[in-house]
């Protein structure tokens, strides 16, 4: 009761009324030890929270469970401006933010994170979603991984919205197709001109070859 004497289970010398209540008082001590680290491990995370609440895109943990089903334990606050959902949703699992993946996304994410869980290197991938009323948009994950007790692996890691960064690698990607069309057509152009320059060239020469021996035979006559 002083705080003297470490929190611990306390023997059971013999089952009479005394060990039932020493049972029963060892139980209640495993489960307040068990509602204090469920809310410091509570505070902690209103805390986390609180702390990536302004760093853009979603700082998250993420758990792939041995029988295949996944969830974040942790995800900040940036979840709600990129997939429109609170944190709470994808505590247990992820179904929610499948469902808006692009279809065309859907096999290489799985495969890239079923690498990373085998082989514990970090885990890259972009992939697409689909936001109701907002369209498709580009997002990136970067996180590491690490093997957990029970088997499963857990990701420590950020999302981040890369739609802008896409949208420009685009336009630059057309700029220089283009840029390289008009190369090529300039070139066309050029190598045009040349032949042409040559053609006239040989028919002044050849000209002015004819004109000087019609010149020089009545002269020589």
């Amino acid at each position: 009761r002083d705080g003297e004497i470490p929190r611990q289970a306390l023997p059971v010398v013999r089952q009479d009324e005394i060990g039932l209540l020493t049972e029963a008082l060892n139980g209640l001590q495993a489960v307040i030890i068990n509602e204090e680290a469920k809310a410091a491990e509570h505070a902690a995370n209103d805390r986390l929270r609180r702390i990536v609440s302004y760093v853009p895109g979603i700082v998250f943990q993420y758990r792939l469970f041995p029988d295949g089903h996944s969830a974040f334990p942790f995800a900040s606050e940036g979840i709600r401006k990129i997939y429109g959902l609170a944190p709470e949703e994808v505590e247990t699992h992820v179904r929610p933010l499948r469902d808006m993946m692009h279809p065309d996304d859907v096999e290489h994410f799985q495969a890239t994170m079923h690498e990373s869980a085998k082989t514990l290197a970090p885990w890259h991938v972009d992939y697409r979603i689909c936001v109701p009323g907002k369209g498709t948009r580009w997002l990136m994950i970067n996180a590491q991984p690490e093997r957990d007790s029970d088997g499963s692996t857990l990701w420590h890691g950020f999302i981040a919205d890369i739609s802008e960064m896409k949208a420009m690698s685009a336009e630059l990607e057309h700029y220089r197709d283009h840029l390289e069309q008009l190369v090529e057509l300039r070139t066309a152009d050029l190598e045009a001109a040349r032949a042409e320059a040559v053609r006239l060239a040989m028919a002044k020469s050849e000209f002015l070859a004819t004109m000087s021996h019609e010149i020089r035979t009545p002269l020589h006559g």
